[in-house]
């Protein structure tokens, strides 16, 4: 339960030295540096094991926070990984995981945007095991409790990015038929109803992750050829796609945060990684490794408050998720 000087603060005090056990959201005046100071949500971040997911599988789709997170599908060829796992839906509620009633139609390597409570998931692979699989056009709406049937998109694609909300998401990049093949730059933008064909990217790439809004979006790097993985990150400003500065190591198939650019954070990967990396909207950042290396996997959350699950290592389907959080430490205030 969040204490009341967490939420209200408290009167501003003249200390002649940091006290021992500052309290979340305390703010004092430092006399003997003569500094402004506070104590919260400021340090560095680091993953902690979460609950475990009933249903684990590479290539899902994912959304939510981390206390509200949703695994829509996934799967791969592998003959371990069953029909029922590619229409399973697991919510978690930032302790443990439970099952929820499956989609509509089996689904793996789609895009996903929204919350716990209304979702998306769209496009991807249909159909079981063995490869190759149909190519989805459709997409399906989650209330919390149940799918159904949304608008169709204009072209297909699999191991693409998703991001935005229920009513106004974007589905980015990916491969136009299954496995690794043509790449897309065709971006399409979802109203709640109906998806509508819109700039497209500067550079194609399959496995790949975005974050944002249909107002400030961004999508990661991913592979541009098969066995090779690119460094390429393009920002969306509402109306065109533009590159920025590139990942300091490329990647394909991680997991990411659902925030916009200014807070991105994306996770493990292929090759086979632990690696977590901090995007401040200009500049990315090498940050806390993840306890356990995965690739093709999820993510959800934000930057400061991300959740990774699913995937796949050579050890098989990890079944445990892992929470990311800043800790709390004391910070100097100044006039920039």
């Amino acid at each position: 339960m969040a204490e009341y000087i967490g939420i209200k603060g408290s009167t501003i005090q003249s200390l002649a030295s940091d006290p021992s056990n500052p309290l979340i959201g305390q703010v004092w005046y430092n006399t003997t540096s003569a500094t402004l100071k506070g104590y919260g949500q400021q340090g560095t971040g680091a993953w902690a094991s979460g609950g475990t997911i009933p249903k684990a599988a590479p290539n899902a789709g994912s959304f939510g926070t981390q206390t509200a997170a949703v695994s829509a599908g996934g799967g791969t060829n592998h003959p371990t990984v069953t029909p029922d796992t590619m229409q399973a839906t697991s919510l978690y509620d930032g302790t443990s995981w439970s099952a929820g009633n499956n989609l509509n139609d089996p689904r793996h390597a789609g895009g996903a945007a929204g919350t716990q409570t209304a979702g998306l998931n769209f496009a991807g692979n249909s159909g079981s095991p063995p490869a190759p699989y149909p190519i989805s056009l459709t997409s399906e709406e989650f209330d919390g409790t149940s799918w159904t049937e949304g608008g169709d998109l204009n072209a297909g694609r699999n191991a693409g990015g998703g991001l935005g909300i229920q009513t106004a998401a974007i589905a980015v990049l990916g491969s136009t038929v299954s496995g690794p093949a043509t790449k897309t730059l065709n971006v399409e933008e979802y109203s709640g109803t109906a998806w509508t064909e819109i700039n497209n990217v500067s550079t194609g790439r399959y496995q790949v992750q975005a974050g944002g809004t249909v107002a400030a979006g961004i999508a990661g790097p991913g592979s541009n050829t098969p066995g090779a993985v690119a460094d390429v990150v393009e920002e969306y400003n509402g109306t065109s796609w533009s590159e920025v500065n590139s990942l300091t190591t490329p990647r394909s198939g991680y997991g990411a945060s659902n925030t916009p650019a200014s807070t991105w954070l994306i996770f493990s990967g292929s090759p086979l990684s632990l690696l977590t990396e901090a995007y401040d909207g200009t500049s990315w950042t090498e940050v806390a490794n993840s306890v356990v290396a995965t690739q093709e996997l999820c993510g959800a959350g934000s930057g400061t408050a991300a959740l990774k699950f699913g995937g796949n290592n050579p050890g098989g389907y990890p079944t445990a998720s892992e929470e990311w959080a800043l800790a709390d430490a004391t910070k100097t205030f100044t006039s920039s």
